[in-house]
């Protein structure tokens, strides 16, 4: 089949199932917990840390108490295995998060919660609960692949919106993680980001992202430039 031509039929086809489950997520009160796992296919340590984020997938509290993202990086990829789900720009937000204070260094696998580090999980703690003061209403609503976020809250906001895979398979064949069948849930498969002094936001998923059989999006309010989540919603996306 001609490339050009099995790209628009995954087009269509991903159109087709977001028309039919037009969705919309809204949350407000206390934001939930954003649990961000920086990890690697590459990276021998990591396996562990990927299983306790995907027991996340059945806490009673997902979504409404914690999302949690995995955001794979690339710096692993040169040491015998590229991750096909990391990104330089996933990279680039840890160091980010390293430069400005909020972790002391880029590590694999590392952890932040609410855009703090947190090295609980290597000593068998469980995650911790942040004070937040309740916020007004976030909300994203789906129309095909095109998501718009609304807060209620007017100001200088910086809205970040992610696309989450889950029950994703690898098998690794070479690097540390040679002959292992690696699980993956709460995958970053996109991410963005605007800053704007309003309080709606419009995002663009990638059509051939919506191919995925199970998937969830995200979205979270900081001040630019910030890390620490004022507002969140997040959801299944159903089809």
């Amino acid at each position: 089949m001609n490339d050009v031509i099995r790209y628009f039929l995954l087009v269509i086809t991903g159109l087709v199932s977001l028309n039919a489950m037009g969705q919309q997520f809204s949350h407000q009160g206390p934001p939930a917990r954003i649990v961000e796992l920086y990890t690697s296919e590459g990276c021998s340590s990591c396996p562990p840390a990927d299983r306790s984020l995907s027991k996340l997938t059945a806490a009673p509290g997902l979504w409404q108490d914690v999302i949690p993202l995995a955001f794979h990086v690339d710096y692993w990829n040169w040491l015998g295995w590229k991750d096909r789900f990391s990104k330089a720009e996933f990279s680039a937000r840890q160091r980010a998060l390293s430069a400005n204070g909020n972790v002391r260094s880029v590590y694999t696998p590392g952890w932040v919660v609410d855009g703090a580090e947190w090295r609980g999980w290597f000593k068998g703690q469980g995650l911790p609960r942040q004070k937040s003061q309740p916020a007004p209403e976030l909300t994203i609503d789906l129309t095909n692949n095109q998501a718009t976020v609304t807060f209620a809250k007017t100001g200088n906001w910086q809205a970040n919106f992610a696309l989450l895979g889950f029950n994703l398979q690898t098998a690794i064949k070479s690097g540390e993680n040679r002959g292992k069948n690696l699980a993956h849930d709460f995958v970053v498969l996109d991410f963005q980001q605007q800053v704007r002094e309003q309080s709606v936001w419009q995002f663009t998923i990638p059509v051939e992202l919506l191919n995925n059989q199970k998937l969830a999006v995200v979205s979270w309010i900081t001040r630019p430039e910030r890390f620490r989540p004022v507002q969140t919603v997040a959801g299944w996306l159903e089809k």
